[in-house]
């Protein structure tokens, strides 16, 4: 590539940023900045496996949330590669908020 680490090449970074790009090869941060906010779902390098986790939020209107324990829940993937949570509430909660973290 005939870098030397010992000077800035900014444009030929640059150049081989867009080469990347144009290959379909996206940095982290860019993908990020699609989805400000949201956390990106990475792969455990040890493991080669990904993880989601998220936090469940119960409320009886729509401003007071609080953590709601959705355990037992059924968990299964329908025929559009949805995941499908059902569980029951014992209390009179209306509204529900699943945020990945």
């Amino acid at each position: 590539m005939g870098f030397d680490w010992q000077i800035p090449q900014q444009e030929r970074v640059n150049s081989l940023n867009a080469g990347a790009n144009a290959a379909g090869l996206y940095f982290p941060a860019q993908v990020q900045a699609l989805h400000s906010g949201v956390p990106l779902i990475s792969r455990n390098p040890a493991t080669g496996l990904f993880k989601l986790t998220m936090d469940w939020k119960k409320a009886t209107d729509l401003t007071n949330f609080s953590d709601f324990p959705a355990a037992p829940a059924e968990v299964s993937v329908n025929a559009q590669g949805d995941i499908e949570f059902e569980f029951s509430s014992p209390d009179s909660a209306a509204f529900f908020r699943v945020e990945a973290e």
